[in-house]
Parts: structure tokens; C-alpha cells; sequence
């Protein structure tokens, strides 16, 4: 389930970060050309560490791509990898319950 905020630990340290901080950290950003996994924020593709480093003044080598895809999913935003493939769980149950051909 998508919260507006959430508290996790990076570095032995507990963090608070709000949906609308990520928003406000990529405001007036470009996004940078995507590898592999992105975000939409705001209609807006980014990289997901671009994204996630903004938002918490990281340093992209102290984070895994997977831990940015995570927190940013739990905050409500849909992840994905650069084939479309949607991470959004919605889409992941309603494809799990179709039937295969």
C-alpha cells in the first residue's frame, strides 16, 4: 500500500521522506537519459537514483537502484524498467490474474 511518507534506515540512521518531497526535489530537474529503471513523477520519466539522490542528498554510490525503486514504490510512485515493464502493484496483481494463453 502507497503512504505519503515513509521511514526507513540508510547508514544506521532512520530517514523521513514525503511523496511531496520527491516532487519537489525533481522540480525545474531534467531528467537524465534512463539505463534501466525509472520513475514517473509528475508525468516526467527519471532515472530512479537521479530521482531518489535528489530527494534525500545521497550519494548515488551509497545506495542500490533497488532500494530507490523500493521507497520510491512505497510512496506511491509508479517504477518501472526502460522495456515498459510497469513495477506498479495494481498492474502486477491484475496481471498475475489473467489467464494464460
Amino acid at each position: 500500500m502507497a503512504s505519503d511518507k515513509i521511514t526507513f534506515t540508510h547508514g544506521g540512521k532512520l530517514y523521513v521522506l514525503t511523496n511531496g518531497q520527491v516532487v519537489q526535489a525533481v522540480l525545474g530537474v531534467s531528467p537524465e537519459p534512463i539505463r534501466a529503471h525509472w520513475v514517473d513523477i509528475g508525468g516526467v520519466r527519471y532515472p530512479v537514483k537521479q530521482a531518489f539522490a535528489k530527494a534525500t542528498k545521497f550519494d548515488r554510490l551509497d545506495f542500490a537502484t533497488n532500494q530507490a525503486r523500493n521507497h520510491l514504490r512505497r510512496l506511491g510512485f509508479v517504477v518501472g524498467r526502460i522495456d515498459d515493464q510497469t513495477m506498479d502493484w495494481n498492474s502486477l496483481v491484475d496481471e498475475a490474474g489473467k489467464p494464460r494463453s
